[in-house]
């Protein structure tokens, strides 16, 4: 047996406006700057370098800061990328740390190249443990620097992204998941070798204090020292990428540097197991491993190889990924009278935000960004909204409003406001239209269409004559019901 929900609502065919300021962008999507330009060497921590005789030896770390120009969006995600090299060697100018920097600039981000302490005592299992904390600490400065000056480069807090490849993939997945206290590894407040207390993982650097979380991190032939690092709370996007054949960081698990030096070094969980642990405790998360022996999957020298194109367009597509928000649907009035006006607002508007309404059925009389007024023309009003935020960020359409818009005439007899609308009844397979205004004879011209707008049927019938669903499709369909020159639309849910 077909059920019908009816509810009745004019179908205003054809015509859609949109109205608001421009929420269309290609940013972060694709290259849409030509230029860049780069900060050299901004001194964001002064920190004790890592010295074999355990004395205190203060150098300067810098980084340097890539923009894109001609840029006027108000606030900007930032990436902060860090370099491999065995956390003793590399550099902030490493061909695919300007690689990546550079082409997410052109993207629309701010990315910043960060240089971190190397160094540790090979003779000694804590040090490297200890050289792994002293970047978290670095990566900490660098970020707290930039919160400090926000208003200078113009980035947005809330979008906070790190990306490292190697010795940096472990330090930005470390730095994402082992910012408690409570994670601190022992080694870190002194071994036989190493008296010193490197200290809480904010106490180091600079004296800026700012709180923040990572929106998203991506670990290139990265590890952790411990999986238990990553719980369900720290809920935080990652990609990964790992060669399976790479024997100087584990693809699945191990000890560093395969065959070499492995009595320094602590047992790890590569990127394999990372994303195994992940999906069992519901993170969302990207693994792409690749068939490579060597570890550098895009090539360090020379740099870059074949792979590079592809991981690129895996890290960019990742963040980007992580921006996707749904706009909020509008509120206000579902049931209106034509040629009222009503207003429409969004609860609760994110700052920075602008919104881009497109309307069917009706026009907007005034617009406040996050309100509006709309006139309804009568029948099924949509509206929607699309949310650009305040990194320039476009969300996707919002859930649609339907209003239902009555249509009032003046009755040529007694020149008072007549609701043309029949009253619609069903039962079992059939629906009845009845009309209780005693001025209102003849007959209806009935035409079903699909929601697309193609006619299903054209019927002719009188009130209270009974109407068979059965050769109806299933699903939405509309019913143009007409007479005397006028016309309405009912909405009908067959099941």
């Amino acid at each position: 047996m077909s059920r019908f929900l009816l509810a009745c609502f004019f179908l205003y065919f054809g015509y859609s406006a949109v109205y608001g300021q421009d929420c269309q962008s290609d940013r972060f999507q694709q290259a849409v700057f030509t230029d860049v330009s780069v900060s050299y060497d901004v001194v964001y921590s002064t920190a004790d370098a890592y010295d074999v005789l355990n004395q205190d030896n203060p150098e300067e770390y810098k980084m340097d800061i890539y923009q894109p120009m001609g840029d006027t969006q108000i606030k900007r995600p930032v990436v902060f990328m860090f370099f491999g090299g065995g956390f003793i060697n590399g550099d902030k100018q490493d061909a695919d740390m300007i690689a990546w920097c550079d082409s997410l600039a052109r993207y629309g981000y701010v990315a910043v190249s960060v240089n971190y302490r190397l160094g540790f005592n090979y003779v000694d299992s804590g040090s490297p443990v200890r050289a792994v904390y002293r970047t978290i600490q670095d990566a900490n400065a660098a970020i707290r620097y930039m919160l400090e000056f926000q208003e200078d480069y113009r980035i947005d807090p809330n979008h906070i992204y790190l990306g490292g490849k190697s010795a940096g993939g472990i330090l930005v997945l470390h730095t994402t998941f082992m910012g408690d206290e409570a994670d601190r590894p022992d080694e870190t407040y002194g071994t036989f070798l190493e008296g010193t207390d490197l200290g809480c993982v904010s106490c180091s650097g600079n004296n800026y204090q700012h709180d923040f979380d990572i929106k998203g991190v991506m670990g290139l032939w990265g590890a952790i020292q411990d999986t238990a690092f990553i719980t369900s709370d720290e809920a935080i996007p990652t990609l990964m990428i790992h060669g399976d054949g790479d024997q100087v960081v584990p693809f699945d698990e191990g000890y560093p540097y395969t065959g070499q030096f492995q009595l320094t070094f602590p047992y790890i969980y590569g990127s394999q197991r990372i994303h195994q642990h992940m999906n069992s405790i519901g993170i969302y998360n990207e693994f792409y491993p690749y068939e490579y022996d060597d570890h550098d999957v895009y090539g360090s020298n020379p740099f870059p190889n074949e792979n590079w194109d592809e991981i690129w367009n895996h890290g960019h597509s990742f963040y980007y990924q992580t921006m996707q928000f749904e706009s909020p649907k509008p509120q206000g009035a579902t049931q209106a009278d034509s040629g009222i006006t009503e207003s429409y607002s969004i609860e609760m508007p994110a700052p920075g935000s602008v919104y881009c309404w497109d309307i069917t059925g009706g026009t907007i009389v005034s617009e406040d960004n996050s309100q509006i007024e709309v006139q309804w023309d009568g029948g099924l009003g949509i509206l929607q909204v699309t949310e650009k935020n305040c990194i320039g960020a476009v969300g996707t359409v919002s859930e649609t409003l339907e209003v239902n818009a009555i249509v009032n005439v003046n009755n040529p007899e007694t020149d008072n406001p007549t609701h043309l609308i029949p009253s619609v009844v069903f039962q079992g397979d059939n629906i009845f239209i009845l009309n209780d205004n005693p001025t209102e004879t003849g007959n209806y011209e009935i035409s079903f269409y699909q929601v697309d707008g193609k006619k299903i049927k054209t019927i002719i019938t009188k009130e209270n004559t009974p109407i068979s669903s059965i050769d109806l499709p299933k699903g939405v369909i509309f019913a143009d019901i007409g007479r005397d020159g006028f016309s309405m639309i009912q909405k009908l849910i067959i099941r």
